[in-house]
């Protein structure tokens, strides 16, 4: 299972900054300029929330504990030589905006030590998705069809962590909710 996990976060990597070099430079994206803490005790927290939150019906995640959980969990499960050193998260009512650092060395000479993504998150039936709509690294920056791939093997990953239960993913500026039916 972990190095299924694994290969998901190399293939996807590699897809972005393979399709990132044969783009034209753009602006990047624009991501909301809001400090993002990620810590231990966030993930924790997070962790904490998530059970009980979802034992009751609903959560409600900030952007520093969705991060530091969504940190934490990768780093758990990808284990010796994991690409991706954090994820930062922001949330607005309309868009998920994630920034992936990297470990030095796995995207080329140039691109720098990040990828950033935008898109959406939700619930079909039991099963959180993902929609990523945007893909940036050094500048240069994808869309459209060219994420589908990715889209596929990040769903693919979440699939086997349904829910139990259908919902509603909601986004406001700053947080993440979650919703059991």
């Amino acid at each position: 299972m972990n190095f299924h996990k694994k290969l998901i976060a190399w293939a996807a990597i590699t897809v972005v900054a393979f399709s990132l070099s044969a783009c034209a430079m753009g602006s990047g994206l624009t991501i909301p300029e809001r400090e993002v803490p990620i810590s231990l005790d966030s993930a924790l927290e997070a962790q904490d929330m998530g059970m009980m939150g979802l034992l009751m019906g609903s959560v409600e995640w900030t952007e520093g504990q969705f991060s530091s959980l969504l940190t934490e969990l990768i780093a758990q499960n990808a284990g010796e030589g994991n690409p991706i050193e954090s994820v930062t998260a922001w949330f607005e009512p309309e868009q998920m905006y994630l920034r992936i650092a990297l470990a030095d060395g796995v995207l080329p000479e140039g691109y720098g030590n990040s990828v950033e993504v935008a898109g959406t998150i939700d619930l079909e039936g039991e099963i959180i998705v993902v929609n990523l709509t945007q893909a940036a690294a050094a500048g240069y920056v994808v869309s459209g069809d060219v994420l589908g791939p990715i889209n596929e093997q990040i769903n693919m990953a979440l699939a086997d962590f349904p829910l139990g239960l259908g919902g509603t993913v909601a986004m406001d500026t700053g947080t993440l909710s979650i919703t059991l039916e």
